[in-house]
């Protein structure tokens, strides 16, 4: 008997919407563990009974986007994941027409001397800067913004000439070594069920010089063409089986955040010291984050170095198992402590998966409304009337220039691929009695692949990341 998701939730909707009552009462009194020991119970057995598929195994391509110069300090955590996964094929995606793309927004503040605080006076110079360069003959955005700085200061398109040669340069490097790949080398990947998405690209890799959100988009476009696991350049892979003995017995101290950049950092200090990376860093900032811990005492520090000093040399590097996620399905990243909670910096799917082909097009719905709103040009636009769900899109441009990007989450990131799977889950199974709490919990059911784990995703790189600044895991409560 063939089942599905659906089949197994909506014959057994009483069972489901028990679960649903139990699962809100347990979040209401705040038990997470028992809510937590559920999500991997009989229940979930069954499911998996009834589920897996072999051939709905992600096996293949392992995948990061990375836009501009990349550094030392990227590629080691690539290095990482390509040392932990010999087997696979592990590479990185870059746009060889915008590797100059991370200083659009601070040239332009040097050449029009623009204060950090004049949004309007910058919304101004990034829309003329965008509409000359969609004018333009040129396809190399690189070579546009060369042109454009020469205008003003020919020292400063100089410099910025012998920065493009050097990244040329080195990424041709990297292309010779197979671990990148041009994303114009992909045939129609920014082409959607006939709508070209470059425009699109364009407003956040040029106009509003966003490139977490031109990210967001590449790596969607991607797993939509090709298929794989994406994952982001701040993370590392799951580093928790190099410190069981300090999980086992300090499991109430090692339960936060800050103890995972630890764990990172010295993982990572352990790895240099083996020089087996081809990307190694020189610094060793364990001891400045040490020195920075407030909270974790002595006897936790000194288990956690215990557990790696022990560490067999080869038990370091744990490659990810093969990802099982449906067909038409989608796998994105767990929050490691808190139930219902998501992030985008790990997600997997199979070519042609109709839950991206959806995330897209709700994308775009809502790049549409704010093209209606004339929002995408000015930053003075004024919400009329409309409900929350969309008005919470018109201050787009300002959102980038601020560190609060509340926008680039719901329109890009995080917060619209689960709002657009919880949408699904309610439309597909007839669930409106169930709390969203309930659907995104049981969503982490390891059986129904939906959830991915094996990452780190709390390193010293994450918390630099401008992303932090704006917590972007996102509660579906």
């Amino acid at each position: 008997m063939n089942m599905t998701v659906g089949s197994v939730l909506e014959n057994s909707r009483d069972t489901l919407c028990c679960l649903a009552r139990l699962f809100d009462r347990l979040n209401a009194s705040q038990q997470t563990d028992e809510l937590s020991s559920l999500i991997h119970s009989e229940f979930s057995k069954q499911i998996d009974f009834g589920l897996f598929n072999a051939n709905n195994l992600v096996r293949e391509h392992v995948f990061f986007v990375w836009l501009g110069s990349i550094s030392i300090t990227q590629l080691e955590y690539f290095d990482y994941w390509r040392k932990s996964n010999p087997v696979r094929t592990v590479v990185f995606y870059f746009d060889s027409q915008a590797l100059l793309a991370h200083k659009i927004n601070s040239l332009l503040s040097r050449l029009n001397a623009i204060e950090d605080c004049n949004h309007e006076l910058m919304i101004k110079r990034q829309n003329a800067f965008y509409l000359a360069f969609d004018a333009s003959n040129y396809d190399s955005l690189d070579e546009w913004l060369i042109n454009y700085a020469s205008r003003y200061d020919k020292a400063e398109a100089e410099g910025l000439s012998l920065e493009l040669a050097k990244s040329r340069e080195t990424y041709a490097h990297y292309l010779e070594q197979g671990i990148c790949r041009d994303i114009h080398s992909i045939d129609g990947l920014m082409n959607f069920k006939g709508k070209d998405l470059t425009k699109y690209y364009f407003y956040e890799l040029i106009l509003r010089n966003n490139l977490a959100s031109a990210s967001d988009i590449l790596r969607l476009m991607i797993l939509y063409k090709i298929g794989g696991t994406y994952l982001d350049f701040d993370t590392l892979p799951c580093i928790e089986h190099c410190f069981r003995n300090t999980n086992e017995h300090h499991k109430k101290q090692v339960d936060f955040n800050l103890v995972d950049i630890v764990k990172a950092e010295m993982v990572l200090s352990r790895v240099r010291s083996l020089h087996v990376l081809d990307f190694n860093q020189r610094d060793d900032r364990l001891s400045n984050i040490l020195s920075g811990c407030v909270g974790i005492d002595s006897t936790l520090t000194n288990s956690l170095f215990r557990d790696v000093d022990e560490l067999d040399d080869r038990a370091i590097f744990k490659p990810l198992e093969d990802q099982y996620v449906f067909k038409h399905g989608l796998k994105l990243s767990k929050s490691k402590r808190g139930l219902g909670e998501y992030n985008n910096n790990a997600l997997v799917a199979h070519a042609g998966s109709k839950t991206v082909s959806i995330i897209i097009r709700q994308m775009l719905k809502r790049y549409a409304y704010i093209e209606k709103m004339g929002a995408i040009f000015s930053g003075d636009i004024v919400s009329k009337g409309d409900d929350e769900y969309w008005s919470r899109l018109i201050d787009y441009r300002n959102d980038a220039l601020c560190s609060m990007r509340n926008v680039t989450l719901f329109l890009t990131g995080p917060s619209l691929i689960l709002e657009t799977i919880l949408s699904l889950s309610y439309e597909l199974l007839d669930i409106d009695d169930v709390s969203s709490f309930t659907v995104s919990t049981l969503m982490q059911i390891p059986a129904l692949g939906m959830s991915f784990t094996e990452q780190t995703q709390f390193t010293s790189e994450h918390m630099r990341s401008t992303w932090q600044s704006n917590d972007n895991l996102f509660t579906a409560m």
